[in-house]
């Protein structure tokens, strides 16, 4: 029984620890590089694609620079338990730019090439801080139904900036198959 009563209180105690050390705990992520920008189809998110026949997503995963407790406690799962998140640095959207390298045709006019059109309003842009930091450009049917590109390959680049000053700026050549 000694030893039942021992071994209850060593894990109690090990639960007791796990939850004061992650409640006291902070993990901070720091956009720290470019990462990788790829093309997606809507259908399939979570693959990347080189040839676009329809509604696609350009997303850049910005290399991200993680410190802290991680995956610490015993009993991790239960979100009373894990650590608070602090984000060091963020993008500014409003600081996105979207430019091809090639002239494009949207909605009856010439867009040239090397031109910024982050503004249309027929891309949607969502940056996520979720512990990955990620920028998706939604290029939405709207706008597809609105473009005329050429059946050949266009190399797009996302450039950005975050609140602390680092610039970054990201290409991917896809095929357009419109």
């Amino acid at each position: 029984m000694k030893k039942l009563q021992k071994a209850f209180l060593l894990y109690f105690s090990l639960i007791v620890i796990s939850v004061i050390i992650q409640g006291c705990c902070t993990n901070t992520y720091t956009i720290i590089g470019e990462g990788t920008l790829r093309a997606y189809s809507v259908d399939e998110r979570y693959i990347p694609v080189d040839t676009i026949s329809g509604e696609f997503i350009l997303r850049n995963e910005y290399e991200t620079r993680f410190s802290g407790l991680e995956d610490f406690s015993i009993i991790s799962s239960t979100m009373a338990t894990t650590c608070a998140e602090e984000f060091t640095n963020k993008l500014e959207t409003q600081s996105v730019k979207i430019t091809c390298d090639q002239d494009f045709v949207f909605d009856g006019n010439t867009i040239s090439a090397d031109s910024d059109f982050s503004s249309f309003e027929e891309l949607k842009i969502d940056f996520q801080q979720f512990g990955n930091n990620t920028l998706e450009v939604h290029f939405q049917q709207s706008f597809i139904d609105k473009v005329n590109f050429e059946n050949q390959e266009y190399t797009f680049t996302i450039s950005s900036k975050t609140d602390n000053g680092l610039d970054f700026e990201n290409q991917v050549t896809i095929l357009m198959n419109l």
